[in-house]
C-alpha cells in the first residue's frame, strides 16, 4: 500500500468514536473558530460580491445555507460564498505545516455537503478531522514540490475533495479519483503576488472549496483523476502516520488579530513595550519596525480596501496601539479615513533586519519594535516570535495551545455586534453537543445572519 492508498483508506474508514478525546475536542474548536470567521466576514465586500454572483448563477438552488444572509444555494454556491466569508477578514485559523489557512475552506465544504446529503453532526465533525489531516499532508508536500510559494486554495483543493468525498460516501476508488481530479485542477496561486498587490484574490480559498466540491461530484459520476503526489515513495514517511498521528491537534492554531500573521510580531512587541514603559499612544513620536523579508513586503500602507489593511504591518499595528484590538471594527473600510489612525501610520517605518531574517523558519515569525517618544527617548522591545498563533520571546512554542474556552471567548467577542449574547451562547452550545444532532440544520439556522 503506497502513501496515497493509506490516505484514501483513512478518508474512507475513519470513525469518530475511534478518535482520541483531544482530536474530538480540536474538531469542535476548529469548527467554532471557523464559524466565527464566516459570520464576521459577511460584512466584507468580497463576501457581498461573491454572494451576489452566486445568486445570479444558481437562481433558485436550495441545497445548502449561505450564512451571510441565511439564503440558500446549491452546495457549490454555499461553499463558494461561505469560504469567501471565512477568509474575508483574515481572522481564520492557520497551520505551520502548510503555511496557510485550512479551516476557511474545509468548514464551508463540509457544511455544504452535509446539508446537501442530510448528514449528521458526527458526520460533519468526522469529515473535518479527515480534511485537516489530509490538508496537512498534501499542503506540506505541495510546498516541497513547487518552486513558488502557493497560497491555500491550491493544496486545499485536494483536502476539500477528500472532505466532500467522505460526506458523499464515495468508495475508495472514487475518493482516489476525486483527490486526483482536485490535485490536477487545483488553482495556481502565487501568494507573494497578492502580498505585493493585495486584492480580493487573496489566498484563493473560495476556489479551493469549489474545486474540491466539484472534484468529488465529478468522481461520483465516474470522472477520473491523476495519481497524487501523496503516493510518491519519497514522501511515505510524511504520509504514513495519517490516522495515527493527528497533526492538526498541535499544529492548527488561531489568530488574535484580523490581519496577516506576518503583521502580528510588531503588534505583540509594541504591546509589551508600551506596557513595560507606560507609553501612551499620544506619547509616540516615531515607530521603527524591524522584521523579516516577508513582513517588510507587507509594508506601510494607507489602505483603501480591506485586503490592503490586512496585508500591511502599519494599519493593524496602529489599530492595536490606539484601540487595543484588531478586528472588524478596525479593519473595515469605514475606518480608513480615521485621522488618528492615519497620523499614527505616518510615524512608522519598517526595515528588514538580517539577524531576524536569519532565524525565520516556516511558521516562526520574529519582529522587534523601537518606539521613540516625544521627549526623544527611544525604547526597544525584546525579540518577539509568533509561531503560527503561539507567542514567545524566542523560538519555540512558549505558550499553550488555544483552549476551547479561549475560542469560545473569541467567538463571543467578535460576534458581539452581530448576535445577542443569548444567540451566541446557543451557537456555542450547539457546537458543544453536535454529536447529538441528526443533521446540521439547527446549527446553520442559528449561524445565519438575517
Amino acid at each position: 500500500m503506497n502513501g496515497f492508498d493509506m490516505v484514501v483508506n483513512f478518508v474512507r474508514n475513519a470513525n469518530w468514536d475511534n478518535f482520541p478525546p483531544e482530536v474530538q475536542e480540536k474538531a469542535k474548536i476548529c469548527l467554532l473558530d471557523g464559524l466565527c470567521a464566516i459570520i464576521t466576514g459577511g460584512k466584507v465586500p468580497i463576501t457581498q460580491i461573491t454572494n451576489s454572483y452566486a445568486k445570479k448563477l444558481w437562481t433558485g438552488a436550495n441545497e445548502a445555507t449561505i450564512l451571510k444572509d441565511g439564503s440558500r444555494s446549491n452546495a457549490i454556491g454555499a461553499a463558494l460564498v461561505n469560504a469567501a466569508a471565512g477568509n474575508a477578514l483574515d481572522i481564520d485559523d492557520g497551520c505551520r505545516h502548510v503555511l496557510g489557512h485550512p479551516g476557511a475552506q474545509l468548514i464551508p465544504t463540509a457544511m455544504a455537503i452535509s446539508e446537501q446529503r442530510a448528514k449528521s453532526g458526527v458526520d460533519l465533525l468526522t469529515a473535518l478531522v479527515i480534511g485537516f489531516e489530509v490538508a496537512i499532508r498534501i499542503g506540506n508536500l505541495w510546498h516541497k514540490t513547487r518552486d513558488v510559494y502557493q497560497s491555500c486554495g491550491s493544496w486545499g483543493s485536494v483536502a476539500n475533495a477528500a472532505t466532500a468525498a467522505r460526506l458523499m460516501d464515495l468508495d475508495s476508488d472514487k475518493i482516489k479519483q476525486a483527490m486526483g481530479i482536485a490535485e490536477y485542477h487545483a488553482p495556481n496561486l502565487p501568494m507573494m503576488n497578492d502580498i505585493d498587490h493585495p486584492t480580493m484574490a487573496k489566498h484563493g480559498i473560495p476556489w479551493g472549496a469549489v474545486t474540491g466540491v466539484m472534484a468529488a461530484g465529478l468522481a461520483e459520476e465516474g470522472y477520473t483523476g491523476v495519481p497524487s503526489i501523496l503516493g510518491d515513495p519519497k514522501h511515505l514517511n510524511w504520509v504514513k502516520t495519517i490516522g495515527k498521528d493527528y497533526l492538526f491537534v498541535p499544529s492548527v492554531t488561531f489568530k488574535h488579530f484580523a490581519s496577516c500573521l506576518w503583521s502580528h510580531p510588531p503588534i505583540m512587541a509594541a504591546r509589551d513595550l508600551m506596557k513595560a514603559h507606560n507609553i501612551k499612544a499620544e506619547d509616540i513620536a516615531k515607530i521603527k519596525i524591524r522584521g523579516f523579508h516577508q513582513m517588510v513586503r507587507l509594508g506601510i500602507r494607507f489602505p483603501k480596501t480591506e485586503e490592503e489593511a490586512q496585508f500591511s504591518v502599519s494599519w493593524p499595528l496602529a489599530s492595536f496601539i490606539l484601540e487595543g484590538e484588531v478586528g472588524p471594527d478596525q479593519m473595515l473600510s469605514h475606518r480608513f479615513n480615521d485621522p488618528a489612525l492615519i497620523a499614527l501610520v505616518e510615524k512608522m517605518e519598517i526595515v528588514e533586519d538580517e539577524a531576524l531574517e536569519a532565524i525565520v523558519e516556516p511558521g516562526k515569525w520574529p519582529g522587534i519594535v523601537e518606539i521613540t517618544v516625544n521627549n526623544g527617548e527611544t525604547f526597544i522591545s525584546d525579540k518577539v516570535v509568533v509561531i503560527s498563533g503561539y507567542i514567545g520571546n524566542d523560538l519555540g512554542p512558549h505558550a499553550e495551545l488555544w483552549r476551547y474556552d479561549e475560542i469560545k471567548e473569541k467567538f463571543a467577542r467578535y460576534c458581539r455586534n452581530i448576535f445577542d449574547t443569548g444567540r451566541i451562547s446557543e451557537i456555542i452550545s450547539r457546537v458543544d453537543e453536535l454529536e447529538q444532532d441528526a443533521n446540521i440544520s439547527d446549527l446553520m439556522t442559528l449561524c445565519s445572519v438575517k
